[in-house]
């Protein structure tokens, strides 16, 4: 919230708005998001609420000990970690070390093919 937390009162923060921001005000994009370019697909949808459960109701159901709909979900953690990257891209740019922030190729470490198994 820090990163978009100046853009919101503090009773209209929530994280389905702050992803909502990402895509209608900085402009992201499928393509911007290196695990979706990668494998395919669309991410879209689940940040501005188009396709249900979103990723902000993920959130709320895993955060909260949903006993039905809490079980893990492929890619959650990889997408997850794009976006915090996107959020923080300007920071990261302006950080001539990188600050160790780069993304971490999480399927050269596990044997994955592609990165998309």
């Amino acid at each position: 919230m820090e990163r978009y937390g100046a853009h919101y009162r503090k009773q209209d923060r929530s994280f389905a708005a702050v992803l909502k921001h990402m895509v209608n005000t900085d402009g992201l994009t499928d393509e911007q998001i290196p695990m979706i370019s990668r494998c395919g697909g669309s991410a879209i949808g689940q940040l501005i609420g188009t396709t249900k459960p979103t990723l902000a109701q993920r959130r709320n159901a895993m955060a909260h000990g949903d006993p039905f709909d809490g079980l893990p979900v492929g890619g959650l953690i990889e997408l997850v970690r794009d976006l915090i990257t996107f959020a923080y891209r300007n920071f990261i740019a302006e950080s001539g070390s990188n600050n160790g922030m780069t993304p971490v190729r999480w399927e050269a470490r596990n044997d994955v093919v592609a990165g998309c198994g």
